[in-house]
């Protein structure tokens, strides 16, 4: 169980104005902003809780999602990194992930694709993200 919270709450209202966060929009169409996840750490790891393996994610998708859905996610799926030099984003999908889309292009595992303001994400094929600075 880790120490401090990795994230800041998050929740389906809108953080304030210039908030970086994840946005979770649900499955139904038209998606709707489902959890809005500010992003306050260099390193914040995406996918599934599993206690009995010992993954704690960051950002735990298995609880926005229902059991069906939240399988389709791996454990340890990707990682959102954060460059303090430049402050720009980046997702870097891990091995064995279930498929990771960033903007149009299917993801490669290892590799850093760049976050702009509005960059798509669709990890599993099956949850609908959006990296975004709140205006």
């Amino acid at each position: 169980m880790p120490l401090s919270p990795p994230v800041e709450p998050a929740g389906p209202s809108r953080p304030a104005a210039g908030t970086v966060c994840i946005v979770v929009y649900s499955d139904a169409k038209p998606r709707q902003p489902i959890r809005y996840v500010p992003i306050v750490k260099d390193v914040v790891l995406i996918g599934r809780e599993d206690p009995v393996r010992g993954d704690f994610p960051d950002l735990d998708l298995a609880s926005l999602l229902d059991p069906a859905a939240a399988k389709k996610v791996s454990r340890r799926h990707a990682e959102l990194l954060r460059a303090r030099d430049s402050q720009s984003f980046s997702l870097r999908p891990l091995p064995g992930n279930t498929g990771t889309q960033v903007g149009k292009e299917l993801a490669s595992p290892g590799q850093h694709y760049p976050l702009t303001d509005g960059t798509p994400i669709v990890l599993g094929g099956v949850v609908w993200m959006k990296f975004e600075t709140i205006k």
